[in-house]
């Protein structure tokens, strides 16, 4: 993600919220579709994701649906590689699976939750699973969101 990290992310990983957890609770997470995952643990991790896979050439292959220009339509569906932030992945070697943060724009403070899903086809390959607020809520017993819900 070349332009912000989403503020809620920082506030996640600064207060401890953001945790590694099973493969299973993943899958129960964002889909009983899924083969093993894990999330990356910190933004450094994610980071660096992002540029291993430019560096592969993965942006550039047509089956991995990324593409290097931010959209101005919704006709397109592939992945903005310059709005994306790679926060989990494949446990296994070669099942390319990845989980990405997809910010629509600067001020979008809880990005889309989205997966590479191999069984959809060429551009449609990522799917949403939701939005990052609710996957950490999901992973986390103690999530500060639901407190704050709960004062309303």
């Amino acid at each position: 993600m070349t332009n912000q990290i989403p503020k809620i992310l920082i506030e996640f990983l600064a207060s401890g919220t953001w945790k590694q957890v099973s493969p299973n609770v993943i899958r129960q997470c964002l889909g009983d579709d899924l083969d093993d995952l894990k999330l990356f643990g910190n933004l450094d991790d994610m980071l660096q994701m992002s540029e291993r896979l430019d560096n592969a050439g993965y942006v550039d292959d047509p089956e991995f649906c990324m593409t290097r220009e931010c959209k101005l339509t919704g006709d397109d569906p592939r992945l903005e590689f310059p709005r994306a932030l790679f926060i989990g992945g494949s446990i296994m070697p070669g099942d390319d699976v990845f989980v990405a943060l997809h910010q629509m724009n600067c001020e979008d403070y809880d990005p889309h939750v989205l997966v590479l899903d191999w069984r959809k086809s060429v551009p449609s390959r990522w799917t949403e699973r939701g939005k990052l607020s609710e996957l950490v809520c999901r992973i986390c017993t103690d999530c500060p969101l639901q407190e704050k819900e709960a004062d309303l």
